[in-house]
């Protein structure tokens, strides 16, 4: 339980949990990322349950390429667009039929049945809701788009890269500007390079505590003894004290953190 308490607040610090990701909002100038490990642009392995990969991403690197840019961002994200060496512009599939016959081919390819392939239009319609007038196509689609770009977030940030999510956006002058086809929409763009640290802010931005935001066993069910730092500090020091037991350090490949 101290490391569920740890980990939902993010204060967790240890080889068990990933970056502690803070926006990036300036960054140095002309430095790229090309001769940077690829990697995170490789991540395709977001957690997906139905695996339709309703999503494409367009990675403009240019400072021309990105200036197109620059008039379909809002505020302050035109000038981070055009700071940050790479903008990934992400965009969510909201006719994801079309793309049915690449999936099934795909599965061909990999030996998977004939008869669960069969099955593939019919779910995607299902699931998509994408004839359904009661059905929003676009917010189904913008889940599996939203794991890949929080992937790739953390996957930049492994890499030694700072990152900034941007949602402030003019849709059609996005698609107008890539060329994107009408029947993407885009959630998410992201600036990414080499954080500026001239630029960077005394202290990150604020949370709502974690008991408002995590319950337990149903909405509205305080988790209120977990977050409780008496009570966390009592357990670890429990845990502390039980490590120190003679029988406990006999046991091999055992984890405080992980109990």
């Amino acid at each position: 339980m101290y490391t569920l308490h740890k980990t939902l607040s993010g204060t967790l610090k240890d080889s068990y949990t990933l970056p502690n990701l803070l926006p990036t909002t300036h960054y140095k100038d002309g430095q790229t990322t090309r001769s940077r490990d690829p990697q995170p642009i490789h991540l395709q392995r977001a957690p997906t349950g139905f695996n339709t990969q309703s999503y494409v991403a367009m990675v403009v690197c240019s400072a021309e390429d990105r200036g197109k840019l620059v008039g379909a961002m809002m505020d302050s994200n035109s000038r981070k667009v055009k700071e940050a060496p790479v903008a990934v512009v992400f965009a969510a599939d909201c006719e994801p039929n079309q793309n049915v016959p690449r999936l099934q081919q795909l599965g061909r390819d990999n030996g998977i049945p004939e008869a669960i392939l069969s099955k593939v239009p019919h779910a995607v319609e299902l699931f998509s809701g994408e004839h359904d007038p009661d059905v929003s196509t676009e917010a189904w689609a913008y889940k599996p788009t939203a794991f890949v770009a929080a992937t790739f977030l953390y996957a930049a940030q492994v890499h030694g890269l700072a990152t900034c999510t941007m949602e402030g956006l003019d849709q059609a002058k996005m698609k107008k500007a890539l060329n994107i086809p009408d029947r993407y929409s885009i959630p998410v763009v992201v600036a990414i390079g080499h954080e500026n640290p001239d630029a960077k802010p005394a202290k990150p931005s604020v949370r709502l505590p974690p008991k408002e935001v995590f319950f337990e066993g149903e909405f509205g069910q305080s988790l209120e003894n977990l977050f409780d730092p008496v009570v966390s500090d009592t357990r670890k020091s429990r845990l502390e004290k039980f490590q120190q037991l003679p029988k406990f350090k006999q046991l091999p490949h055992v984890e405080a953190s992980r109990m």
